[in-house]
């Protein structure tokens, strides 16, 4: 199966045309790291608690085929969630419309090659879709289940720059790092559904492996800090950020004490402090 994906990779990247024109990293605007949770019970009681949602201009991308693909019923909760409010466009494979949002099928308006400069190790450019520079925010969907988030990126920019990154290890992070995305992140601790919102790359990161590190430190074991994270390490050594630099105060919404303490111990596990937020 793995083959048949690389082959239809290589076919795509042979048929997609070639970038239109090119933009130098440095001038794209990027947001103030700032991270908010919703924890509940269920997904859609965490969405509703989320002390975030979008308020203009917003192009939401479904992460697919990547480790951080988001589940169809997560992705459907999510559309539910969001269906009416003005400006939401989702990115899809297909015209039709999605639970009620207008789609756009992602990359039928061309690519623009993004240079990386300062802002890469490894990767000198990469190819993105045109669609994702037509949004006043642009906002990544993806599950957190043990690989991070970044990686969504693989399923969204130009075949040929998913191959070339793909076969590059931390090539992967360069690409999130270039883009000043927003991420919706869906995951869950043990009995609890979190939903974070992540205004760039590193808090997006760290929020992820923060929720994956969580249930293996509740049951005693071992384990790294999010900062300890090669994929965050390479981020700081872009200059993103230190934890000295990113030391946020989280609002998090929850439902009850036990999502209150999956709070507490997630910002304890990151070194934030929690601003708690009423939804009721």
């Amino acid at each position: 199966m793995m083959v048949i994906r690389r082959l239809r990779r290589a076919v795509d990247a042979s048929r997609t045309p070639k970038p239109s024109r090119t933009i130098d990293a440095s001038e794209l605007i990027r947001a103030q790291p700032q991270v908010s949770l919703g924890i509940g019970a269920s997904l859609d009681r965490a969405l509703r608690l989320l002390p975030w949602r979008p308020d203009r201009s917003t192009l939401l991308i479904p992460a697919h085929d990547s480790s951080a693909a988001i589940a169809p019923t997560s992705l459907a909760s999510v559309v539910s969630w969001i269906a009416g409010t003005n400006g939401v466009v989702i990115a899809s494979g297909s015209t039709e419309k999605a639970g009620g949002l207008r789609s756009v099928v992602h990359g039928r308006n061309g690519y623009i090659r993004i240079q990386f400069g300062d802002r890469s190790l490894i990767l000198d450019s990469a190819d993105y879709p045109t669609d994702i520079f037509e949004f006043e925010q642009v906002v990544i969907v993806a599950e957190a289940n043990g690989a991070g988030v970044l990686r969504a990126w693989t399923s969204i920019v130009h075949p040929n720059t998913s191959l070339r990154a793909r076969m590059s290890g931390n090539a992967v992070i360069e690409l999130a790092a270039a883009i000043p995305a927003r991420y919706l992140i869906v995951a869950s601790v043990d009995s609890q559904s979190v939903v974070a919102h992540a205004t760039n790359a590193i808090t997006a990161e760290l929020v992820a492996r923060a929720i994956e590190r969580l249930p293996q430190r509740r049951r005693g074991f071992e384990t790294s800090g999010p900062w300890e994270d090669a994929g965050v390490q390479h981020l700081s050594d872009l200059g993103d950020a230190t934890p000295a630099t990113i030391n946020l105060v989280v609002d998090v919404a929850v439902e009850d004490n036990d999502s209150r303490q999956v709070g507490q111990e997630l910002a304890e596990l990151l070194g934030w402090t929690v601003a708690w937020v009423n939804r009721d």
